[in-house]
């Protein structure tokens, strides 16, 4: 895809098509980085679980962004909202356990690595996003354990989960959108 013709779609307001461009533009990407794990013999054989989660991952995010024209390879964007996607996330999915969280901070990683490789995104921007997803793997899935030993919990009243829930996700878990 363009990305002349997103930049033209932004300035003429014309949201709709421009949400189709973009997640054709998306797709793109996501297609590239298959056949870049796909053609690497070490990566091969995880290609389609990370595929997977990073469909799955920016399907999620396209519904809590309310952003039109989101593009993936906004590293800014994921650097910026990180945790409070991942804050809804947990949030949101009560299957979410330590490898999905694992498997959703290595996928993005690959990701972003890959678009710092191709230099799609700069590799000077990559840097500082991959020590924040380092940084917070720990205390997200540190928050996803604690959540899910209240989020069933019935000697707990609903006030006392939200509070708790209030403090782990500092707030997030309330915004419809980011």
């Amino acid at each position: 895809m363009d990305r002349e013709e997103i930049e033209r779609l932004s300035d003429d307001d014309d949201l709709e098509r421009l949400d189709r461009v973009c997640a054709t533009y998306n797709l793109d990407r996501l297609q590239a980085l298959g056949r870049n794990l796909a053609a690497d013999e070490d990566r091969r054989t995880r290609c389609a679980e990370i595929i997977r989660t990073l469909e799955n991952y920016f399907d999620f995010v396209d519904r809590v962004s309310n952003t039109a024209g989101l593009l993936y390879e906004d590293i800014g964007h994921a650097e910026r909202h990180f945790k409070a996607i991942m804050h809804k996330f947990i949030f949101k999915f009560a299957d979410v356990d330590r490898n999905m969280i694992e498997d959703v901070c290595e996928s993005l990683l690959e990701y972003y690595g890959f678009l710092a490789r191709e230099k799609l995104v700069s590799p000077g921007r990559f840097r500082p996003f991959r020590a924040m997803v380092r940084r917070n793997r720990k205390g997200l899935i540190d928050k996803l354990e604690r959540y899910n030993g209240i989020r069933h919990d019935d000697g707990l009243d609903e006030e006392e989960k939200e509070a708790i829930r209030a403090e782990l996700f500092d707030g997030d878990h309330l915004w419809p959108h980011l």
